[in-house]
């Protein structure tokens, strides 16, 4: 777990860094995450009594993560991508490049099947879930919907 929260606390601090994000939104958003993941760790603890694995519990979590937060966002993309003048590619399979941010992807030895693969969609995830609270986070500022915003 520490690994990857240390993962996580590399990847708030390029996009930091990179696109100038309020400092206490990183923080708060960074907290934020690291909560929900907890949440969610505890829900697939309950729902595998079989196999308690940290490896599991924390791929699970994240998955489990990631489509809750991002559902919306990924029905939208994956209807756009069907649309050649949209320009929206298809989710790469490598390691996620983050705007030119450096960062600690997810290590293989986090990963279940311990595949690069999997590890770079942990790391995709990761990414997707980060900026998106990161967004909503400014967007509060506003006022608005930030729920909206993806």
């Amino acid at each position: 777990a520490r690994r990857m929260a240390a993962s996580s606390a590399s990847l708030f601090g390029s996009l930091f860094s990179v696109f100038e994000f309020q400092q206490d939104n990183v923080r708060n958003q960074y907290e934020h995450l690291l909560s929900l993941w907890r949440s969610h760790i505890a829900s697939v603890a309950d729902r595998r009594l079989d196999r308690v694995d940290e490896q599991y519990l924390l791929a699970d979590a994240l998955d489990d993560l990631h489509c809750e937060l991002m559902e919306g966002f990924l029905r939208w993309r994956e209807q756009f991508q069907g649309y050649e003048s949209a320009g929206i590619p298809q989710p790469s399979t490598s390691v996620p490049p983050v705007g030119g941010a450096s960062w600690e992807p997810v290590p293989l030895a986090l990963c279940p099947t311990r595949s690069p693969e999997e590890a770079a969609e942990r790391s995709r995830q990761l990414v997707e879930v980060a900026v998106y609270l990161l967004v909503w986070g400014e967007a509060g500022n506003i006022r608005f919907m930030p729920e909206v915003v993806y």
